[in-house]
């Protein structure tokens, strides 16, 4: 249960983050509106899914999970926006993988 908690939690708020980039983008402002209810649903709804995984983890292990959220985002920017991604933020992508592994207890 506590896995599909966090993987709503990480999907939410990529996806808030996501949206949020391509409002940003946009030029035509009568359809911002409605893309910003979307943000704040997903945002919101986010953080109601991240209030039931505190409840069940303890802070030190739930909130190093949250940087997950960096490897998504990037790794959708790249498909959505075709984003290039150097070496160097795949390192990155890397370690936050290993990191959250280690602080997580699953390495």
């Amino acid at each position: 249960m506590i896995v599909v908690l966090m993987a709503l939690t990480l999907l939410l708020t990529c996806i808030g983050q996501l949206l949020q980039k391509s409002v940003a983008t946009r030029t035509d402002p009568r359809h911002q509106v409605w893309w910003l209810l979307a943000i704040i649903g997903c945002l919101g709804l986010g953080a109601v899914f991240w209030l039931l995984v505190l409840q069940r983890l303890p802070v030190g292990i739930a909130y190093p999970m949250l940087s997950l959220n960096f490897v998504l985002v990037m790794a959708a920017s790249r498909w959505w926006f075709k984003e290039t991604v150097s070496p160097r933020q795949w390192c990155g992508v890397l370690c936050i993988i290993l990191g959250v592994s280690l602080l997580g207890g699953y390495a």
